[in-house]
């Protein structure tokens, strides 16, 4: 079943969902190595708590990678990480990536 979600950027540092970010990267050494390139997006459901995020970290002005993507253990087989995807893909072709 498809959740609905808001999905947003994450702006604010202190507010860097790590606890989700680290159920896909080992240390969060490793998280904040490529983190500070990255734009970060969190889903959210009718809570506003995060529930999903995923990271794109531009490689050049035509690639841009999905780095973590990672749901909350209770909110997966929900759709999330489908709908995260979707977002990236549209996320990277609004600001005129080539490849994803």
């Amino acid at each position: 079943m498809l959740k609905k979600i808001e999905i947003s950027e994450v702006k604010n540092p202190q507010e860097m969902p790590y606890a989700l970010l680290l159920l896909a990267d080992p240390s969060k050494e490793v998280i904040d190595k490529y983190l500070k390139k990255c734009l970060v997006f969190t889903a959210c459901s009718k809570n506003k708590i995060p529930c999903g995020v995923v990271a794109l970290y531009p490689h050049n002005n035509k690639t841009i990678e999905i780095k973590n993507i990672a749901v909350a253990t209770d909110h997966q087989n929900q759709g999330i990480s489908s709908k995260l995807i979707d977002f990236s893909i549209q996320q990277a072709k609004k600001l005129g990536y080539e490849y994803i």
